[in-house]
C-alpha cells in the first residue's frame, strides 16, 4: 500500500466525525430519490401483478380493438384454430338496473371464469337467462340479497326481470376493482341487459404441443388480428396482418381485433392502468432533485471548509515530496469513501421508507389497489446510489483542486481570507448581475405576454444570477439584518456578525442552501394563493351570486328559505320572485319561459352589483347562450306576455346572474302572471366556502331544488389547490431540513477553525455563556439571511408565475400567505438555534490554555 493511501486512510479515521454532518445531507437527498423510485415501481408493479394474475394463466388473449364488441363468429374461428384447447368468450358492457332505491348504472359481464380472482360469497353463479349475480359493491349499495328481484335494461330498451342467485366478491379481479358496480350473468342474458352482442375478449388456452407465441401467430392469421402494440391511442391499426384467411369482421371498418400472448396483453393493460404512476414518480423525482441540489451545495461547502482547515497538513505533504496529483488523489478517495458509505445508507433508508409506506397503506386499507405489492429493482438501488456518489465527487472537486494548487511554503504561512474583489470574484459577480438582469426581463415578458416558458426561463436564469452574486449579496444582508443584534446584544452580537461575514464565499454557500428551499416553498405558496385569489375574483366578477337555490318546479317553501338563513357562513339571503311567461322575438313566440325579478334586496347580496347597472325599468337581461339561440342582440326589442298583457322591453346580453331572463321587480309586477318565489340568492362569508356549501346541500337535499353559483366552484378549486400545496410543501420541506443540516455543519467546522480565536476571547474575559450566545446568533443570522432573500425571491417568482399562467385570462390578484411565511421563518430560526447547540457547546468547553496551545 502506498504512503499516500495510508495517509488518506489515517485522515478518514481521525476526521470521521467531521464527515457526519455532510453525510446526513447525503443520506437525506439519496433516501428521497430512492424512496421516489421505489414508490413509482411499487405502484406500477402492483398494477402489473393484479393484471398478470389473471391474463398470464392463458396462452393468448383476443380482444376488440374498438369500443364495440367483436362479432360472435370470432369465437368460433378461434375455437377451430389448430392448437387451441379451450377458448372462452367474455362480454362486458354498461346497463341500467332498477332497484328499490332507484336506477343505478352497472357493468354487466359474463360470469367470471375459474381463473378470475372473483369469488362467490353467497349463493351461486347464474345458470339461466333470468338469473343474476351481484358484486358485493352493488349488493351493499342497493341493499339487495339472494332471492331479490331486479330489472336491467339497455338505453331506452325494455327491462329484463331477473332474480338474484349469488353475491360475488369481485374486488380482487382487476377488471372490477376500485368499486366498479358489476353484475354477472350468462352471455345471452348480458346481451339482453346491455343491447350488445358478440364478445369483448376471448381468453385462449393451447395444447401442450404449441407454444404461446406459435398459438398467437396462428390466431392472428385466422382472425386477421394484429398485435396490441400496433394499435394507436384511437384504436387505429398501425400495421396489417398479411395472409388473413377468415374475414370475421366482414366489411366493417371498425378496428380489427388484437391478438397477444397472455403476458403481452397483461403488459398492455398495465401500461394503460399505470400511466399516472409515471407522472407521480416524475413529480417525486423532481423534488428529490431539489433535495440533491441543496445537498450538493452543503457538501461542496463542507469539503471546502475541511480542505481549508487542513491547508497546513496539505502543505506539509507537498513539502515532504507529495505531488499535486497525489494530494488530489487522496482528497478524491476521501470524498469517494464518504459518498459510497453515506449513499449506501441513504439508499437503504429510502427503500425501507418506501416499504414502510406500502405497509402503512395496506394496513389502513386506503390504497386504490386491493393490496400494494412492494417492488424494488436494481434501478431503484443503483440510480440513487450512483447519483449520490457523483454529487459528492462533483461537489468536492472544486475545493480539492483549489487545495492542490497551494504552494508548500505559502500554505505554511497563516492563510488570509480570499477577497471577493479578486479577478475571479469580479467575473463571477459580473456574470451573476447579467443573468439577474436577463432573467428579470424574461419574467416581465412572461407576465405581459402570458408566456409560461418565458417565465420559467426567467426564473431559473435570475435565480442562477442570485447564486453567483451570493458572495456579495449575503454578507451585505447579514450586516443589515445583524445591525439589531450587534447593537442590542453587545460584544457577542458584534462578534457573531463579524464571524458570519468573515468568509463571504462560505457565508454565501451556507445561506444559499437554505435560500433554495425557502424560495421554492414561498414561490409555491404565493403562486397557489395568488392563482386562487385571481380566479376567485374573476368568478365573482362574472358570476355575482355566491349560491343560488332555485326551485325546479313551482316555488320555494318559506320554511326552506328560513333554514337557509340559519346556516353558519351565510351572511345574507334574498328571495327572487319569478313567473312563467311567453316571449316574442322578431315575430316568433317562445312559450313557457321563466323570468325572474331583481329588487334592491337582491342587489344587496351580490358580489358585484355593478354588473346590474344596465338593468333598469324597461330592460331585460338575457344570457349569452340564450341570446345566441333566440337570435337576440343588445338593443333588440323583446315582447313579454304575462297575466297583465304584453310588455315590450329592451334586451341587454349579460351573464351576471346566470338566469335566462331577468327584469326589475317593477317590470315583473307590470308583466304579472303567476308570480312566486322561484329562487333564493345567498351571500357567503369570506374565506373557505367549502363547509358552507356542504351545509347548504344538506339543507336542500330532499327539497327538489337546484344549487348553483360560484361558491361551489371556489370551494372545489380551493380544495384542489390546498391538496397540491400541502403535498408540494411537504416534499420541499426535505430541502429545508438538508439546508439546516448544512448550517449546523458549517458552524461545527467554523468553530473548529476558530479554536484559537475562541480561546483568546476566553482569555480576555468572555464567558462560556457569551461564546454560546455568539455561535447561536451567527446561526440564526445565516438562517434569517436565507429566509429573507428566499422569501423575497419566492414572492416575485410566485406572482410572476401566476401572471404568466393566468394573466391572459384574468387580472392577477396578489395574495401573500403571511402566516405561512412567518411560520417558515420561525421554524428556520428555531431550527437554526437547535443546529447551533452542539457547535456552541464545543466552543465553550475548550479552556483558554488548551486552545492557545493548539497549532
Amino acid at each position: 500500500m502506498s504512503v499516500m493511501w495510508q495517509v488518506t486512510i489515517a485522515s478518514l479515521r481521525s476526521q470521521s466525525r467531521r464527515l457526519v454532518a455532510p453525510g446526513i445531507a447525503i443520506i437525506l437527498g439519496v433516501a428521497f430519490a430512492a424512496a421516489s423510485l421505489s414508490l413509482g415501481q411499487t405502484l406500477g408493479g402492483s398494477v402489473r401483478s393484479m393484471v398478470a394474475g389473471y391474463y398470464t394463466d392463458y396462452d393468448a388473449v383476443v380482444a376488440t380493438g374498438d369500443t364495440e364488441p367483436m362479432p360472435a363468429a370470432t369465437l368460433t374461428t378461434v375455437q377451430e384454430t389448430e392448437g387451441v384447447q379451450r377458448a372462452v368468450g367474455e362480454l362486458r358492457a354498461g346497463s341500467t338496473m332498477a332497484t328499490p332505491t332507484g336506477p343505478a348504472y352497472v357493468v354487466a359481464a359474463t360470469s367470471p371464469t375459474e381463473q378470475s380472482s372473483a369469488r362467490v360469497e353467497d349463493g351461486r353463479l347464474p345458470r339461466a337467462a333470468d338469473e343474476i349475480a351481484l358484486s358485493r359493491v352493488v349488493a351493499s349499495a342497493d341493499q339487495l340479497a339472494v332471492g331479490d328481484e331486479v330489472s336491467l335494461s339497455a338505453d331506452e330498451g325494455p327491462g329484463s326481470e331477473v332474480t338474484v342467485v349469488g353475491i360475488v366478491d369481485a374486488g380482487a379481479d382487476p377488471r372490477y376493482a376500485g368499486g366498479t358496480p358489476a353484475v354477472f350473468g350468462s352471455h345471452d342474458a348480458v346481451s339482453a341487459w346491455t343491447g350488445e352482442d358478440g364478445y369483448s375478449e376471448i381468453v385462449v388456452r393451447g395444447t401442450e404441443e404449441v407454444t404461446a407465441d406459435e398459438l398467437t401467430d396462428r390466431l392472428r392469421e385466422r382472425t386477421g388480428g394484429v398485435a396490441g402494440a400496433s394499435l394507436g391511442d384511437d384504436g387505429a391499426t398501425g400495421s396489417t396482418t398479411e395472409g388473413a384467411t377468415d374475414d370475421v369482421n366482414g366489411d366493417d371498418e371498425s378496428s380489427p381485433v388484437t391478438v397477444d400472448t397472455g403476458t403481452d396483453h397483461a403488459d398492455a393493460v398495465t401500461a394503460r392502468l399505470a400511466g399516472g404512476t409515471d407522472v407521480i414518480t416524475g413529480m417525486l423525482l423532481a423534488f428529490a432533485a431539489v433535495a440533491l441540489f441543496v445537498s450538493a451545495i452543503v457538501i461542496a461547502n463542507t469539503f471546502g471548509i475541511l480542505l481549508a482547515r487542513r491547508t497546513r497538513e496539505t502543505a506539509l505533504l507537498r513539502a515532504v515530496g507529495s505531488t499535486r496529483a497525489q494530494v488530489v488523489q487522496g482528497a478524491v478517495v476521501e470524498a469517494l469513501a464518504t459518498g459510497v458509505v453515506f449513499s449506501a445508507i441513504g439508499t437503504a433508508i429510502g427503500i425501507a421508507l418506501c416499504g414502510g409506506l406500502v405497509a402503512l397503506a395496506n394496513a389502513s386499507g386506503s390504497s386504490t389497489f386491493p393490496e400494494l405489492v412492494f417492488t424494488t429493482s436494481i434501478t431503484a438501488v443503483l440510480v440513487p446510489f450512483v447519483v449520490g456518489v457523483v454529487v459528492v465527487l462533483a461537489a468536492a472537486l472544486r475545493p480539492v483542486l483549489r487545495a492542490s494548487r497551494v504552494a508548500p511554503l505559502e500554505a505554511l504561512r497563516p492563510a488570509g481570507t480570499v477577497a471577493a474583489r479578486s479577478t475571479a470574484g469580479l467575473v463571477r459577480i459580473g456574470l451573476g448581475l447579467a443573468l439577474l438582469a436577463g432573467g428579470a426581463g424574461l419574467l416581465v415578458l412572461g407576465w405581459q405576454t402570458a408566456f409560461l416558458a418565458a417565465g420559467l426561463a426567467g426564473g431559473m436564469t435570475s435565480f442562477l444570477g442570485v447564486l453567483l452574486i451570493g458572495s456579495l449579496l449575503v454578507p451585505t444582508l447579514a450586516r443589515i439584518i445583524g445591525a439589531v443584534p450587534a447593537a442590542v446584544l453587545g460584544a457577542p452580537g458584534r462578534l457573531a456578525v463579524g464571524n458570519a461575514v468573515a468568509n463571504p464565499r462560505r457565508a454565501a454557500a451556507t445561506a444559499s442552501a437554505l435560500l433554495v428551499g425557502v424560495t421554492l416553498v414561498t414561490m409555491t405558496a404565493v403562486g397557489a394563493r395568488s392563482a386562487e385569489a385571481s380566479i376567485t375574483a374573476e368568478l365573482d366578477d362574472r358570476y355575482s351570486v355566491d349560491a343560488a337555490v332555485t326551485a325546479t318546479d313551482g316555488e320555494l317553501e318559506p320554511g326552506l328559505v328560513d333554514d337557509l338563513r340559519e346556516i353558519d357562513g351565510v351572511t345574507g339571503v334574498a328571495t327572487v320572485p319569478g313567473s312563467e311567461v311567453s316571449l316574442g322575438v322578431d315575430g316568433t313566440t317562445h312559450e313557457a319561459q321563466a323570468v325572474v325579478g331583481v329588487s334592491d334586496e337582491t342587489r344587496s347580496v351580490l358580489r358585484n352589483g355593478d354588473r346590474l347597472d344596465r338593468l333598469t325599468d324597461g330592460t331585460i337581461y338575457v344570457t349569452s347562450d340564450v341570446a345566441e339561440g333566440f337570435g337576440v342582440a343588445d338593443g333588440d326589442r323583446v315582447t313579454v306576455r304575462g297575466g297583465s298583457g304584453p310588455v315590450t322591453l329592451t334586451a341587454v346580453v349579460d351573464d351576471a346572474l346566470g338566469y335566462d331572463w331577468v327584469v326589475t321587480g317593477a317590470d315583473l309586477d307590470r308583466i304579472g302572471g303567476d308570480v312566486a318565489t322561484r329562487a333564493a340568492f345567498l351571500r357567503l362569508a369570506e374565506g373557505d366556502p367549502g363547509s358552507t356549501v356542504e351545509a347548504i346541500d344538506e339543507v336542500v337535499a330532499d327539497a327538489g331544488v337546484e344549487v348553483g353559483g360560484s361558491a361551489a366552484q371556489r370551494a372545489e378549486m380551493s380544495q384542489v389547490l390546498d391538496a397540491v400545496l400541502y403535498v408540494v410543501l411537504s416534499l420541499l420541506a426535505v430541502s429545508v431540513v438538508i439546508a439546516l443540516v448544512g448550517i449546523a455543519n458549517t458552524l461545527s467546522l467554523s468553530v473548529l477553525e476558530r479554536t484559537q480565536e475562541s480561546a483568546l476571547l476566553r482569555a480576555l474575559g468572555t464567558t462560556r455563556a457569551q461564546l454560546r450566545r455568539m455561535v447561536a446568533i451567527e446561526s440564526v443570522l445565516l438562517a434569517l439571511v436565507g429566509v429573507t432573500l428566499g422569501s423575497a425571491l419566492g414572492i416575485v417568482y410566485g406572482v410572476a408565475g401566476v401572471g404568466a399562467l393566468v394573466g391572459e385570462l384574468t387580472p392577477v390578484v396578489v395574495e401573500i400567505p403571511w402566516g405561512l411565511l412567518g411560520g417558515v421563518a420561525a421554524a428556520a430560526v428555531v431550527a437554526a438555534l437547535v443546529a447551533a447547540v452542539l457547535p456552541a457547546v464545543r466552543a465553550a468547553r475548550v479552556s483558554p490554555a488548551a486552545a492557545l496551545a493548539t497549532d
